[in-house]
């Protein structure tokens, strides 16, 4: 059974930010919380490009030698989807799937979802070879952005880190989300010792996340109160 598990870590190894192995086989326990056997197969069957159907079908057969219907394989593709193991995007109302990184990806999109044993194996993965793949990648996954009077004022903050400036200019849906990290943190017993709520992650254009039920619009008056309710938490 591990075999297929084994072939899903070598497949999302050649992601840009990968999914190395582990003397401990840490990495496939985590697999097996987010596919089912069925499920680790299917994933195969994806790419870091989108998908359609049709498609995902025809590479189900060729190669496990058995075809799936497609409307049995739209749901487990639209419940991999729903359960944030793997990416979709409609584009005129026809569905597309890819396969998800693992950071920033499947274990951001289980927000609201996370399980204690789900982050404990994270972090034991962390400790053991994902933190060197995760910090090795060329692709900027993170960035800190800087509130203004933090820096001193012969320093010049570009647009890109200024997020009151980019609130108050952008055209994009704002959405606000839990935090993952504040939510994994909880349950390991370490609670966010800054704010009450944790519904303090801002977004920008992230459907996925509210057809998930995982995120709400806000108005951009509002994300601008966010950002100082933020500021002043520290």
């Amino acid at each position: 059974m591990n075999n297929i598990y084994r072939q899903l870590q070598k497949h999302l190894d050649k992601l840009p930010v990968g999914f190395p192995p582990t003397k401990s086989g840490v990495e496939i326990d985590i697999l097996k919380i987010l596919f089912s056997k069925i499920e680790a197969k299917i994933a195969l069957c994806l790419s870091l490009n989108d998908s359609s159907i049709k498609k995902i079908q025809k590479r189900m057969e060729k190669k496990f030698g058995k075809k799936m219907t497609f409307n049995k394989l739209e749901k487990m593709l639209d419940k991999l989807f729903m359960e944030g193991s793997i990416n979709r995007n409609v584009k005129k109302n026809k569905k597309y799937y890819s396969n998800a990184m693992l950071v920033i990806g499947m274990f951001e999109f289980h927000v609201d979802n996370l399980s204690k044993t789900f982050v404990e194996k994270m972090h034991q993965y962390l400790d053991e070879g994902f933190k060197d793949e995760y910090f090795k990648s060329e692709l900027p996954q993170l960035r800190t952005s800087p509130h203004i009077d933090a820096v001193a004022e012969q320093h010049k903050i570009e647009t890109y880190d200024n997020m009151i400036k980019y609130v108050k200019n952008t055209n994009k849906n704002i959405y606000v989300a839990n935090c993952v990290c504040k939510q994994g943190a909880e349950l390991l017993g370490e609670p966010c010792k800054r704010v009450d709520n944790i519904e303090v992650c801002l977004m920008f254009n992230q459907n996925n996340y509210v057809e998930r039920n995982q995120a709400r619009k806000i108005t951009k008056k509002n994300a601008l109160k966010f950002l100082i309710m933020l500021k002043k938490a520290g």
